[in-house]
């Protein structure tokens, strides 16, 4: 499947993609929650913010957002889930408890402002085991 990168950018200025500007290519007349996770310890990785969350509920996919020259992460991370009850349970419990040795932060994401005009970060795709 191709897709144009100004599509997906008509959509986001459109409000039809909600993951926090990003393109979010599953079924496309459903709404999930996206749900930010600040302070992450550097070594986590998307398979622990799902093991995580998914006591909760059905986590739909979960990242990690990494320097895109270093690909160091920056700290925090993204989970969406598809029932909004579990997903505001998850924040209500996790909020503030320590996760692999930090207090994390969660809460629900809200689309950045500015995601037409940057281009600085990368999600990870692929991590080591």
């Amino acid at each position: 499947m191709h897709i144009e990168i100004g599509t997906i950018k008509r959509y986001i200025r459109e409000g039809g993609l909600h993951t926090a500007g990003l393109p979010l290519f599953l079924e496309p007349n459903i709404r999930y929650m996206n749900i930010y996770v600040g302070n992450l310890a550097w070594k986590a990785k998307k398979q622990d913010l799902t093991e995580l969350f998914q006591h909760f509920g059905e986590v739909i996919r979960a990242f990690i957002v990494r320097d895109k020259r270093t690909r160091r992460s920056k700290g925090f991370g993204f989970v969406e889930m598809e029932d909004e009850d579990a997903a505001r349970a998850a924040i209500e419990a996790l909020n503030n408890t320590v996760f692999m040795e930090r207090a994390i932060v969660v809460n629900e994401a809200h689309p950045r402002k500015d995601a037409d005009d940057e281009d600085t970060d990368e999600f990870d795709e692929e991590e080591e085991s």
